[in-house]
């Protein structure tokens, strides 16, 4: 049986295609040069030769998942120019493009000064921000990605989700950070508080001088379950999306208060 032959553009769009499968299955950090190859149905050499390193393909999936975040986020514009249904259509980008949305926000991976993804990502921060030029302050909560407490660090050394937290907040030239406290309905503090409390020190400790607020986190995570529901988002779909709305509640919570208060 002859092997298929690929085109210039064909063994790109293979290649991404493979890439994205392969991420999705395993995880970016076990994603190899050869493994994509394989799965293309290409020679070893052909991933390298195209992207130069691992980090050069990386590179080019995140720009091809900022250019699709662009399209789905216009095309809801368009649609609906609903900030809701803007904000469902990121979620839905997140859930179904699993692998370019990990890749996208870890600049760690990537070459990220590289012209074309700049300018991809420039894109699609233009189609999010065209949304919300109507909105009061032009300030709408939208979710980035969802990081896992890395409790195996010692004492001694910066965990990984603080790490990727100063990345972020430098990538995105954030002025302020908000930070979830788990306050009973009674309006009273557990255990779980005093670890966020904790965790909020080390976290401003590495990020300052941006400043770290706290803010109550009551029934976040019901009504983004609510709202998820009330969208489709059922089962382990929306398990797999439920922090980010979460933290979306959160956010913006604190924002229309902040801004009431700077009203009042």
């Amino acid at each position: 049986m002859a092997k298929p032959t690929y085109h210039h553009g064909d063994l790109r769009r293979a290649l991404l295609a493979a890439a994205a499968d392969a991420i999705t299955e395993h995880g970016v950090a076990a994603l190899s040069m050869r493994d994509l190859a394989r799965r293309a149905g290409v020679s070893h050499a052909a991933p390298t030769h195209h992207f130069g390193d691992k980090a050069g393909l990386l590179t080019a999936l995140a720009t091809e998942g900022f250019e699709l975040l662009a399209r789905a986020l216009a095309t809801s514009r368009l649609a609906s120019n609903s900030f809701l249904e803007m904000g469902v259509s990121y979620v839905r980008f997140a859930m179904t493009r699993r692998a370019h949305f990990e890749v996208m926000f870890r600049p760690d991976l990537y070459h990220a000064d590289d012209p074309d993804l700049l300018a991809a990502r420039a894109k699609s921060g233009d189609a999010l921000y065209a949304a919300v030029t109507n909105f009061p302050d032009g300030i709408l909560a939208t979710p980035l990605i969802t990081l896992r407490r890395d409790s195996t660090t010692d004492s001694e050394s910066m965990p990984a989700d603080i790490a990727q937290l100063v990345r972020l907040v430098a990538l995105h030239e954030s002025v302020e950070v908000v930070v979830g406290l788990p306050v009973t309905l009674a309006g009273t503090e557990s255990h779980a508080a005093a670890h966020v409390r904790a965790y909020a020190e080390l976290l401003a400790s590495a990020v300052a001088p941006v400043p770290v607020q706290l803010a109550d986190e009551r029934m976040s995570t019901a009504v983004a379950t609510r709202r998820l529901s009330e969208r489709g988002v059922r089962g382990g779909r929306r398990r797999a999306v439920v922090d980010q709305a979460a933290a979306v509640e959160i956010l913006q919570g604190w924002l229309d208060a902040a801004r009431r208060r700077r009203d009042a």
